[in-house]
């Protein structure tokens, strides 16, 4: 049974106030009183369904959201399972605010690493899911430079299984956009062979020249593409999915999701 709102004590209940995370980007959750002893109810407001599906325009909305961010924050490894147990919704609910989450498996570092890693490897969860998985382990090795090697490591194990049954192309195209992002050089000769099987999606990453090029190995492609991808290496956005029935405006000023086309609220 969903907890009402109310249930909610100082400081963890001023997140109910809060609203719109777009006029909040940068909020100072640590500044409204929010410490390590507030965990645990932090992670129930993050798993919080009922305030997730609350009207559009209720601020008690954004709370789940807020309470994500704020567990970032406080690097609260107690909260990785539970965060991940939230993924599926990015598939399930078209809730591109999932996408959030890489960020703050990256905050809350290294500890999230071997967790993330078995999360994408499991076909028990779906494709979108499993590619912010991945870019939290991308986010782990950005915000905690001593762990960069460990994350490489993580994504190149991943990618090694590039040919198994069933794995889905894009997929792989996540990994080697991942590998980019950590200018991975030292994954070139793996990547090189996934997309000479042909199993890496190039409307994800673009094709290996592209890569190449990102990578500097290359200063410029060797010849044109017989046809543009729709996405740079860098951007890797999923392949196209339907738009939500429902969705949130947000302000033309909002950035753009990193691989989803819309960020929204039902």
């Amino acid at each position: 049974m969903t907890p009402p709102s109310d249930s909610y004590q100082p400081p963890v209940g001023r997140l109910l106030e809060l609203g719109d995370l777009h006029e909040h980007p940068n909020e100072d959750y640590l500044a409204l009183g929010i410490r390590p002893e507030h965990i645990p109810d932090l992670i129930r407001m993050a798993q919080d369904a009922g305030l997730d599906n609350a009207g559009s325009d209720s601020a008690e909305t954004w709370a789940p959201l807020h309470a994500r961010r704020a567990l970032g924050r406080l690097r609260a490894e107690p909260a990785i399972e539970p965060l991940l147990g939230l993924l599926h919704r990015i598939d399930d609910d078209d809730d591109d605010w999932i996408d959030d989450l890489s960020t703050v498996f990256g905050q809350i570092g290294p500890a999230a690493l071997a967790p993330l890693e078995a999360y994408v490897a499991s076909r028990q969860h779906p494709l979108h899911a499993r590619g912010i998985a991945s870019e939290g382990l991308v986010s782990v090795g950005k915000l905690h430079p001593a762990s960069r090697e460990a994350a490489v490591a993580a994504v190149t194990r991943l990618l090694e299984n590039f040919a198994e049954p069933g794995r889905e192309p894009a997929l792989n195209g996540f990994l080697v956009s991942d590998l980019v992002q950590l200018d991975a050089v030292e994954a070139v000769p793996l990547m090189q062979r996934a997309f000479a099987a042909g199993v890496v999606e190039e409307d994800v990453i673009g094709d290996w020249q592209a890569v190449q090029v990102e990578l500097g190995l290359k200063d410029e492609r060797d010849a044109a593409r017989r046809d543009t991808p729709r996405y740079a290496p860098s951007g890797r956005p999923a392949p196209a999915r339907p738009l939500p029935a429902q969705s949130r405006p947000q302000p033309a000023t909002a950035p753009a999701p990193k691989r989803h086309r819309h960020r929204h609220k039902k």
